[in-house]
């Protein structure tokens, strides 16, 4: 079990968060340099209390006291931040690790504070569905199991969870082929089950009928790319379905989704001006 603390962080309407003491012992975290880990904990401890940090680079930095590359810190932490479709960063799983599961806890101002956030993101539901796919944590604040990085779900366990997430649930046998052929690739199950969660929200609503057959999915076509990263391995799938083009929040311009988009939702131009 990973210990944890309580660490103070002043400007927070919350007091108190929990930390994770074991992370130094993570590959991952030993692998940052100094002012990456240093960025790492600053995000922890100024986001809002579902993880959620609106990024400002220029007060990191200067707290930090260096220069950090935020375009590729991402890649980096062991995929525990994902970028919104409006450009903010989120702290994956952020609120299972320090709050439970929300939606089954008792009613009071507090609960109902994180629970407005949460909609006040569009995070309702991934979050909602995490906390049912609790045994899928594999990634987290240092606080996950995942395949290649420490004590991890096995081949046979993973597919049980993705076949139990999976929102069409026909062919079986021919779907653990397909999976068991990914794995012998070396594919993460962390990135199929996070193509998964793209995917499943891309389909909400949709009729069964036009859902992909698992095996089709996970297929030697890769179907389930798509939906890990589109455009940039910054921005996540779910956030292209949003517009036809991004809006840079710096210069306000309008760009096609071809070119990438940074953290902190810019576009390339205002990204090389901040370097």
């Amino acid at each position: 079990m990973v210990s944890v603390m309580a660490l103070g962080i002043g400007s927070s309407s919350m007091s108190k968060r929990f930390f994770d003491t074991g992370i130094w012992m993570k590959p991952w975290f030993r692998k940052l340099g100094p002012f990456e880990k240093s960025a790492w904990f600053y995000i922890t401890q100024c986001c809002d209390n579902v993880g959620v940090w609106d990024a400002d680079f220029q007060l990191a930095e200067f707290s930090i006291g260096g220069k950090v590359d935020w375009d590729t810190l991402r890649d980096n932490c062991n995929n525990n931040i994902e970028i919104l479709a409006c450009g903010k960063c989120c702290l994956v799983d952020y609120c299972q690790f320090q709050h439970g599961d929300l939606f089954s806890r008792k009613a009071s101002p507090v609960i109902d504070s994180f629970l407005s956030l949460l909609e006040k993101h569009g995070l309702t539901d991934r979050v909602r569905q995490q906390y049912a796919n609790s045994a899928v944590t594999v990634i987290g604040l240092g606080l996950g199991k995942g395949t290649g990085k420490g004590k991890g779900l096995g081949d046979g366990d993973a597919f049980d969870t993705f076949w139990t997430a999976y929102p069409k649930k026909v062919c079986k046998k021919p779907a653990r082929t397909a999976w068991d052929a990914r794995m012998k690739e070396k594919v993460s199950p962390a990135d199929l089950m996070t193509a998964l969660a793209n995917y499943t929200k891309s389909m909400a609503g949709k009729d069964v009928q036009f859902v992909l057959n698992p095996s089709t999915f996970l297929g030697p076509n890769e179907r389930w790319k798509d939906y890990l990263t589109t455009g940039s391995k910054y921005v996540p799938a779910s956030a292209a379905t949003v517009n036809d083009k991004w809006v840079c929040s710096m210069c306000e311009k309008e760009y096609a989704k071809s070119v990438p988009r940074f953290i902190g939702g810019v576009c390339k131009a205002c990204k090389d001006e901040r370097v």
